[in-house]
């Protein structure tokens, strides 16, 4: 009977949203200042400031676990 009806088998739309895992909190600790970060979104303003100043993969370097 599953082949006679196209809606079986499938999720329903609205119950599919909100499955996305939760964003990690990652904290960046610059070293020459020693100021945290705290930050789920690479959108934070100190940083885009720092990745500008200092590199992506610099920053990227001081994250804390």
């Amino acid at each position: 009977m599953t082949l006679l009806d196209p809606a079986a088998g499938r999720a329903d739309p609205a119950s599919v949203k909100g499955k996305r895992r939760a964003r990690v909190i990652k904290t960046y600790r610059n070293p020459l200042t020693g100021k945290i970060v705290q930050t789920k979104s690479g959108n934070n303003l100190s940083l885009r400031a720092w990745r500008v100043q200092f590199g992506v993969e610099e920053v990227e370097s001081w994250v804390q676990f």
